[in-house]
């Protein structure tokens, strides 16, 4: 079950539009949250409203409701079915992050990072959208858009973090996620000390 509470700035868009858009995103409340918003906010300002009306904001949630407490057997053995997986990512870096010097960067540009989390997130959540179209496209989007000196691999390879296992990638968040995906699941949008991510799990 969803659960999505909107701005009166995200109602211009109708009850059939934010569910498409939600439904996109099925169990990846952040991005269904900011896609609605971003949208809701473009519509106001092709329609030239003024003000605090002009932005929509939205919360989704995902609620799991079962009449028994115990986990699905699939979903508990999905988290505790190895030690290792394999995942690829695209990573954008923010103006915002406490870490300055990342060893793992690729940037794409000379000098600090200009672009705000805000800006990443919406950047990112674009080339989700995308991809959940055609995951085929993950290496070319990685190459040209991630980074990460992982967007640098040849072919199919770009984005590729390589076999990961449990504490191996130093931030817990990140790795939270990597290790909760089905097989070729893409995630949510995940923010690190690295910058904003989206993963998918390859093996």
């Amino acid at each position: 079950h969803h659960l999505v509470l909107l701005s009166s700035g995200a109602t211009s868009l109708s009850d059939e539009e934010v569910f498409t858009r939600v439904c996109g995103f099925a169990r990846q409340p952040k991005a269904a949250s900011l896609l609605v918003a971003a949208d809701a906010a473009a519509r106001n300002s092709q329609r030239g409203t003024d003000g605090a009306q002009r932005f929509g904001s939205c919360i989704v949630a995902v609620l799991e409701v079962s009449a028994t407490s115990k986990e699905p057997a699939n979903k508990k053995a999905r988290k505790d079915g190895g030690d290792k997986v394999r995942a690829r990512h695209i990573l954008l870096k923010h103006k915002d992050l406490k870490q300055k010097m990342d060893p793992k960067a690729h940037l794409r540009t000379k000098g600090p990072i200009s672009r705000p989390l805000a800006q990443a997130e919406r950047e990112i959540l674009r080339l989700k959208e995308t991809l959940s179209k055609d995951l085929s496209q993950f290496p070319a989007i990685a190459r040209k858009h991630s980074e990460c000196k992982s967007a640098l691999q040849p072919g199919q390879m770009a984005g590729d973090l390589g076999w990961i296992s449990k504490g191996g990638l130093g931030d817990t968040a990140l790795e939270e996620v990597v290790f909760a995906l089905e097989m070729h699941e893409l995630s949510d949008l995940v923010i690190s000390s690295r910058g904003v991510h989206i993963v998918q799990r390859i093996a």
